[in-house]
């Protein structure tokens, strides 16, 4: 409502009236962009709704903005024809086959069948195992940890959950949930400082080392520290629990990083929760 009340509707995205997309668009052509893509596939957005909202921009905002285009196409290409004449004339020159590339369908499909047939190693049956145990285990801890603050206010969880055996069991939990295949080759130290406003407690900090595939949680902060992660105790107890959207502190200013934020976007994935994206 504040965009709306100082004259900055469109700044929301393209999202609005007819109106308020067209001035949207006509900003960004005042910056200088002459490309848009937009995203309508999204979300719970019905077929007939995407088509019905195709046809009122073609309808509604694109004549504006087609108008000229061929004028102004012609401009850029003069305008970047050194640039792009400089850019082609470093590219390598294509390669060529040395034999031809032959689609054999019938034998791609062979392929594929007797790929199907092959009986798992012993390796690739202990991989599975292991990972669907180590997905139990996360389940029965988050379901518990639910147990235990069901009902129970932030203060409750602080005291039930501040003690340092308590807290040295979830992290070491944590560490043992660590999934390689998601940490993107990373080597380090990650630092969760836990804050406890809601009992006046001084914070804890813990650190979680990886190291060749593997992770080990230790009480106390390090000067090293690829990234440290701030959140209430509370809040991060019922993260772990798996009931609150581990976005809702950041976005309500409880919590907060330091250090590689293309890290922290990984944190999740990395200790045994699903994918959000």
């Amino acid at each position: 409502m504040r965009l709306l009340q100082e004259g900055l509707g469109s700044l929301r995205g393209a999202i609005g009236s007819p109106e308020q997309v067209e001035d949207l668009v006509a900003r960004y052509e005042a910056a200088g962009v002459d490309q848009v893509i937009f995203i309508l596939q999204a979300g719970t957005n019905r077929h007939e709704h995407i088509c019905e909202s195709l046809e009122l921009f073609a309808e509604r905002v694109m004549p504006r903005f087609a108008e000229g285009r061929e004028e102004r196409e012609a401009k850029k290409a003069e305008r970047l024809a050194e640039a792009v004449g400089a850019a082609l004339g470093r590219r390598e020159k294509p390669h060529k086959l040395t034999t031809p590339y032959l689609i054999d369908e019938t034998a791609e499909l062979a392929r594929a069948r007797r790929r199907r047939r092959r009986q798992p190693t012993p390796r690739q049956i202990a991989e599975v195992v292991l990972a669907n145990t180590k997905r139990a285990a996360r389940e029965r801890a988050a379901a518990m940890l639910a147990r235990v603050i069901d009902g129970a206010d932030d203060a409750e969880i602080e005291r039930r959950l501040g003690g340092g055996i308590v807290q040295r069991a979830m992290f070491t939990a944590m560490a043992r949930s660590f999934e390689p295949d998601a940490a993107g080759g990373f080597h380090g130290r990650l630092v969760y400082e836990l804050s406890r406003p809601a009992t006046g407690s001084p914070p804890t900090s813990w650190t979680i080392a990886v190291s060749d595939g593997h992770a080990a949680a230790s009480a106390g902060g390090t000067d090293d520290a690829a990234l440290i992660v701030r959140f209430r105790l509370a809040d991060f107890v019922r993260i772990a629990a798996g009931k609150m959207d581990p976005a809702a502190p950041l976005l309500e200013n409880r919590a907060s990083f330091e250090g590689d934020f293309a890290l922290a976007a990984r944190l999740p994935e990395m200790f045994g929760a699903p994918s959000p994206y």
